[in-house]
């Protein structure tokens, strides 16, 4: 997806006072296809640019640079998707799912823009990790003051973390799905410590 390509052709063919039809015609790109493009559900080959900027009187290069921005992005977004993912080592070991995505973001000099994001995606990780000991440690010591019974604590605590992992992976993969669409506006809910 190029939503700023998409908003770039939109604002030139407006001020142009052009519809998409006319641009179509303009152009001989087909009215789906540019519909496609200034939707950013596409990303058009660079014929297709050359051709619409040459409809719309200007240079190719201001629409290609535009373009490798975009591309920017989507890298930046590669390594987010790549930083969440490793959170999903907590399965196999407790502490991974902060080492890997901290090993991740500081080896990628190439967060710039989503460089925030990146460090929420760690912020929740710690606290995931805190809240599940405090949790894990605390269930079966309120049981036995409250119930004077040591025997239930010790299946909840396996079953409280591992609904803990549970919820952690699934916060996870919806971050995934968000990252897939090109949505940089994930875990809001989560501060950022970094």
């Amino acid at each position: 997806m190029n939503l700023n390509l998409a908003e770039k052709i939109i604002q030139l063919r407006k001020n142009k006072g052009l519809s998409q039809e006319s641009l179509a015609e303009m152009s001989n790109v087909s009215l789906r296809t540019i519909q496609r493009i200034e939707k950013g559900t596409v990303n058009p080959r660079s014929f297709t640019l050359k051709t619409l900027a040459e409809a719309l009187e200007i240079q190719p290069s201001e629409l290609t640079i535009i373009d490798s921005e975009s591309n920017d992005i989507h890298k930046e977004i590669s390594i987010l998707k790549r930083i969440n993912v490793a959170s999903l080592l907590v399965v196999i070991f407790p502490i991974l799912n902060i080492i890997f995505p901290v090993i991740i973001w500081k080896r990628s000099k190439k967060l710039h823009e989503l460089n925030t994001q990146a460090g929420k995606i760690v912020t929740l990780q710690i606290l995931w990790t805190i809240i599940t000991i405090i949790i894990f440690f605390s269930i079966p010591l309120l049981l036995k003051i409250f119930t004077e019974d040591s025997g239930i604590g010790k299946f909840m605590s396996p079953l409280s973390y591992l609904f803990c992992v549970v919820l952690n992976i699934i916060i996870v993969l919806k971050t995934t799905v968000k990252l897939n669409k090109s949505n940089t506006n994930i875990l809001h809910f989560v501060p950022n410590l970094f």
